[in-house]
């Protein structure tokens, strides 16, 4: 799975942009942040009488299943597969993007034509594999 800092859903700490936390002299980079999949989740304190919505706050390397990459790095994955996988990148990414080993990856690149079965040993993709799930 993809971590949350590389997911498009979710907003890094202090809920400002990199050039906004530049304006305010923010100079470290928090590593958490928050996930804005879906709506805040409502809370309310048992012993005094006030209510807050929340999104959840995660780690950056902390992942779910409801991982999409941010927009540029789909392209900036594309960039890590050498040029003759280029053309077929956007199903290469889904196929390592929906499998959970890297066996899984082998066998669905040669089911659908993108290597032959020789090629077992074929490392083309590992670096997007340790992108899209978090090896980085």
């Amino acid at each position: 799975m993809g971590k949350c800092k590389n997911c498009k859903f979710w907003e890094l700490g202090y809920g400002l942009t990199k050039e906004e936390r530049e304006e305010e002299n923010i100079k470290e980079e928090p590593n958490y942040g928050h996930c804005r999949r879906y709506a805040p989740k409502p809370r309310s304190s048992k012993t005094d009488d006030w209510f807050s919505c929340d999104w959840p706050e995660t780690q950056g390397s902390d992942w779910c299943g409801e991982f999409q990459p941010k927009k540029n790095e789909e392209k900036d994955l594309l960039l890590l597969l050498r040029p003759k996988y280029r053309e077929r990148g956007n199903e290469i990414i889904e196929i390592i993007k929906n499998s959970s080993t890297r066996s899984e990856v082998m066998k669905k690149f040669q089911a659908a034509g993108i290597i032959a079965k020789s090629t077992w040993t074929a490392s083309f993709y590992k670096p997007i594999w340790f992108k899209i799930h978090g090896y980085d």
